[in-house]
This record gives C-alpha cells, sequence and structure tokens, in this order.
C-alpha cells in the first residue's frame, strides 16, 4: 500500500493518462527513487522523434526544488491538488498559466508542447496506508516477484507467500510489490479468506511499464578491442578466455544479440554483451583491471562490452547454460534489447511474441 503522498501522486499520474489518450506513454521516470515527495514523469508522443518531455508532479503547496532538487530547465512543473481542493484555487492556477492535476478528475496542461482542459475524468482509487513506504516493482530485489510471476503462464494465478518463496524475498515485500503492481493496473489482486490471489492482467502491459523503467545503459559498462574476427567464434571461445581473468567470486553471463543468438536468433550482430557479477561491490569499478588482465584495450567502439549488472541479484534469475555458454533469461534478454540502438528492438520484439506465445499457453513454461 503506497503512503499518503505517494498514492496521491501515482493517483495524479493515472490521471495524466486517461486525459493525454493512448497516443502518449506517461510514466514515472528511470531511475527515481519510489519515496521520493514529488515525481518526476516522462511523456513520450508517438511516432515523434525526440518526443520525450519530463514533468515533475508536486503537491501543490510544496516549493518546486522538494529537497533541493531542482527542476531541469526542460522539466515543468505540475501540481497535484487534493480532492477537495476549491474550484476558485483551479481558476486562480488556469489564470496564472500553471499545470495542475486534481485528484477529483481535473488535468489543466499549458505547456509548450501541449494544451489540456479535461474536467469529469475517472478519480482513481489508490489504496494507502499510515505508514510504511512504497516500492518500485522495477527495482532490483522487488522485481524478482515480476520475474517469478512471468516464468509462469499468463493465467496462472500466485499465493503472496507462494511468490515471497518462489522469489526468495520477505512476504512483506512480495505483498508490497503486489499493492505497486495493483496501483499500475499490472495485476489483479482478490482476497480470498484471509490469502490474496495474485494474477497478471496482460504480460505485453507489464513488459511496456517495464521497458519505461530500464534501459541496459543503466548498467556501467566497458567497451574493449578484442581480436575476434567472427563473432559466433569468439563467443564459443570466451569461457576459455575468461578463465583466469575474472576475480574468484565473479560470475558471468552473455547477453543483447549474443546472448539473443542461441536463443531466438534474428538479426545480425557484430559486438558481444556479457555480464561480469559477484559478491564484491567494488566489481563495476574492476571492469578496466579484468580488461587489462585480459590484454584489452579500452575502446569506445570495441567489439566487447563488459558490463555490471544494474541488477546485481535479479539478472541472475534464470540464467542458463546454452552450448556451454551462460546466458540471461528471454525476459533479461529482451529489457536488455530494449533500447539498445543497433537492431535491438527489432530482436527484442522477435524474442516477446516467441514468449508471449509461451505464456498464453498453461502447458508450456517460458524458457528461462
Amino acid at each position: 500500500m503506497a503512503s499518503s503522498s505517494q498514492a496521491d501522486l501515482i493517483a495524479a499520474l493515472q490521471l495524466l493518462r486517461q486525459a493525454l489518450g493512448k497516443r502518449h506513454l506517461v510514466d514515472r521516470w528511470p531511475g527515481q527513487q519510489a519515496d521520493e515527495p514529488y515525481m518526476i514523469v516522462r511523456v513520450h508522443r508517438e511516432n515523434v522523434a525526440r518526443g520525450d518531455h519530463s514533468l515533475r508532479l508536486v503537491p501543490y503547496g510544496a516549493a518546486p526544488n522538494v529537497d533541493n532538487a531542482p527542476i531541469d530547465l526542460d522539466e515543468h512543473v505540475v501540481w497535484v491538488l487534493p480532492r477537495r481542493t476549491p474550484a476558485r484555487t483551479h481558476e486562480t492556477l488556469r489564470d496564472r498559466g500553471d499545470s495542475f492535476v486534481a485528484l477529483s478528475g481535473v488535468v489543466h496542461l499549458t505547456l509548450p508542447w501541449v494544451f489540456v482542459d479535461r474536467e469529469g475524468l475517472k478519480s482513481p482509487t489508490i489504496r494507502r496506508a499510515s505508514t510504511g513506504r512504497t516500492i518500485d516493482p522495477f527495482a532490483d530485489k522487488s522485481s524478482l516477484v515480476l520475474r517469478v510471476m512471468l516464468s509462469g503462464h499468463a493465467r496462472q494465478i500466485w499465493g503472496v507467500r507462494e511468490l515471497a518463496a518462489t522469489a526468495h524475498v520477505a512476504v512483506g515485500t512480495a505483498s508490497r510489490v503486489v499493492a505497486a503492481l495493483e496501483d499500475l493496473q499490472l495485476v489483479t489482486a482478490k482476497t480470498r479468506g484471509r490469502a490474496l490471489d495474485v494474477q497478471l492482467r496482460e504480460p505485453r502491459k507489464v513488459l511496456d511499464a517495464w521497458t519505461h523503467a530500464y534501459s541496459w545503459r543503466r548498467n556501467p559498462h566497458l567497451a574493449v578491442h578484442v581480436a575476434m574476427g567472427d563473432p559466433e567464434r569468439f563467443v564459443r571461445r570466451l569461457p576459455k578466455l575468461l578463465e583466469g581473468t575474472l576475480p574468484k567470486d565473479a560470475r558471468w553471463a552473455l547477453t543483447m544479440h549474443a546472448g539473443a543468438a542461441l536463443v531466438a536468433p534474428h538479426a545480425h550482430w557484430d559486438r558481444v554483451h556479457l555480464y561480469i557479477g559477484g559478491a564484491s561491490k567494488q566489481l563495476a569499478r574492476s571492469l578496466p583491471v579484468i580488461a587489462a588482465h585480459a590484454g584489452w584495450e579500452p575502446a569506445k567502439d570495441g567489439a566487447l562490452v563488459l558490463m555490471t549488472p544494474y541488477y546485481a541479484s535479479s539478472v541472475w534469475y534464470g540464467v542458463r547454460t546454452i552450448n556451454g555458454l551462460p546466458t540471461v533469461s528471454d525476459l533479461q534478454l529482451a529489457l536488455d534489447l530494449w533500447h539498445y540502438p543497433v537492431r535491438g528492438r527489432e530482436q527484442a520484439e522477435h524474442l516477446l511474441r516467441r514468449m508471449l506465445g509461451q505464456w498464453d499457453s498453461p502447458e508450456s513454461t517460458p524458457h528461462g
């Protein structure tokens, strides 16, 4: 359940989605902490180049630079008004040229790229809690709950305790993740006695929301020059090349096109991306040391890209060995490829078609 202020911000986000319609994608900006007293929202206009805009949803009366977080030049404040705000306040803000979302169902946006003045929108119901913090369902540990749900078939019903046990997270964490997903309308949760039955609404909508919250660029990475030749042959040599090069506590797995080529080949590729992870929190800083130990020179256009995972724990969920090569799950492959500029979206969609077909079948379980 969301805290009072966060519940209002989530409700405002949903009203923005209603007001802007299907031609706009409206989501919390990736990387923002879920417990901030404001919300940075990304709005992307469909089929428009450079169509990303950012808004800062701020509870009415609070300073726009809450917690000393200054507003970017391209960021616009949108006031969030409580449900019982007098209509005269709406008019005052309109007269001032301010943008606002009233939780009673009013959205007024006066922005350089759009003008909206809508009333009578359906006011969303968001669960609140007097104590406790909201949780980002796409963060590292909490995403394990979604990874578990997406490992079953689309119509599978889960119990919260079952999700917690399978994801190896606390029951309280699983419960908060389910509440956050329900607020985002990505799952349905129905009470059955003292238990809660949870079910994905539409896997594709979950993935759409996830790809708005995550990009492969969030992984610290280092490109290096290697004598690669044929990429497929090079990949087969990786276990031997990495033997003795990585720290003792490190593990690795292929991702991006090199990993997808082992699962569902579709697009041509000539660059190899691999995750390197381990118990050491300093591993991200060790990439240059690892490269130097292997004799690989850093190069911006290097054909081998070493990455330490943003999802330090959950990236390893569903890792499997294919032809002797550890490879991340189909889900992680799709998430990584989605924003990759070189035929990444094309390969990701190819993977998703395969995965969606499996999720629709109650007899099959998605690979990875």
